[in-house]
């Protein structure tokens, strides 16, 4: 089912005030949650016994969330990382 055109606006508008918010956080804040953002992945019954893990690489102040990837590595899972080969296709591929 497609968005219709306010709901395209609204969503646009509140990733854009999200962004905002995330932009406006003290560069120690950032880092001190995600210390306890990945802390709190790694203890998920899920993710501490998965074989693959899907992950991103943050961008534009997005959390970062390298140390619980790199844990995952180092026990063994695979990391998935998605991949946008053209312009609306995306995929995830797994190393």
């Amino acid at each position: 089912m497609a968005a219709g055109p306010a709901l395209v606006d609204e969503k646009r508008a509140l990733r854009g005030e999200l962004r905002a918010r995330r932009d406006r956080l003290d560069p120690e804040e950032r880092a001190r949650a995600a210390r306890e953002v990945c802390a709190a992945l790694l203890l998920l019954p899920e993710v501490a016994s998965a074989r693959v893990l899907a992950a991103f690489v943050p961008t534009r102040g997005e959390i970062d969330v390298s140390a619980a990837v790199a844990a995952g590595a180092a026990a063994g899972a695979r990391i998935a990382y998605p991949r946008v080969s053209e312009i609306g296709r995306a995929a995830c591929r797994a190393r």
